[in-house]
């Protein structure tokens, strides 16, 4: 099939299917497809990406997923699918095998793929006790318009570390009152091991203006000697870490009427008016 594919501090600071509607936990399990888009084929792709979600509503594909363009980093789209195991996962794969869902979905990927220079796949499973205020995210990501995304990748043996520094982290996070919500996901397959991925949605870009203001107050929270030994943690787990930004997509994006309900002006925009013709004298 094909796959829809910051961190604390320098990793921290640095979604049954979820888009169908809004529950309070992001989805147990991501499959995430990177598509790299050919120079110059942008909006051809965007066309040939309402074939899948035609096909896929035709068949009520029963994994919705949402679509968005990298504006922050290269030049791909990025689809996350969201499922509540790994048994939906697999459930999913067999409604592509039927038709004519099967048939369609073949046409637009031999359509898509002359557009496309590379696809990645990677599979990825929700880590509750690294994420922070997730069910206020969950609640508010119908209006999300950006995503910023981190991948760090720790070092090996360093989980346990990394869970015990992330969760004095969080503690900070809640003292001063932080609140961007954050969604953290551990690579299964398709990455290195240790691989973590990081999503926090944003309404709008202002959210990154308060940043530094944010920071100080977590700074205060923690004392300067508290603060400065998290960096210090921090910088032994990771091995490498890089972020990305995104713009949502609605056009690209397969998700229920419910999920589209929370935004409908977004995710259901009424069709432009033709121009009126001139009256006959």
């Amino acid at each position: 099939m094909r796959i829809r594919v910051r961190m604390m501090s320098t990793i921290f600071l640095a979604v049954g299917c979820v888009w169908a509607q809004t529950p309070t936990e992001p989805p147990a399990v991501l499959r995430i497809t990177r598509e790299v888009v050919k120079p110059g084929k942008v909006a051809a792709h965007d066309k040939t990406e309402s074939l899948f979600v035609r096909a896929a509503t035709h068949a009520k594909y029963p994994s919705h997923y949402l679509a968005m363009n990298c504006v922050a980093g290269p030049n791909e789209v990025w689809f996350f699918e969201a499922n509540d195991s790994f048994a939906a996962m697999e459930k999913a794969d067999q409604v592509l095998d039927t038709e004519p869902f099967k048939a369609e979905w073949q046409q637009a990927s031999t359509a898509d793929g002359d557009l496309l220079s590379g696809v990645s796949n990677v599979i990825a499973v929700y880590r509750k006790d690294l994420s922070y205020r997730a069910e206020q995210g969950m609640a508010a990501l119908p209006k999300a318009r950006y995503f910023s995304i981190e991948q760090t990748r720790v070092r090996p043996n360093s989980e346990k570390r990394l869970a015990e520094t992330i969760k004095g982290l969080l503690t900070a996070y809640e003292a001063a009152g932080f609140e961007q919500p954050i969604f953290v996901y551990q690579v299964r397959a398709g990455a290195p091991e240790g691989t973590y991925l990081v999503l926090e949605p944003m309404a709008s870009l202002s959210e990154w203006d308060k940043w530094p203001a944010v920071m100080k107050s977590i700074h205060e929270k923690m004392g300067d000697a508290a603060f400065e030994q998290m960096g210090k943690n921090l910088s032994e787990i990771v091995q490498g870490s890089g972020r990305l930004l995104f713009a949502v997509s609605p056009r690209m994006s397969y998700v229920s009427k419910e999920f589209a309900s929370g935004d409908p002006g977004f995710w259901v925009p009424k069709p432009v008016p033709a121009p009126k013709k001139a009256a006959a004298k």
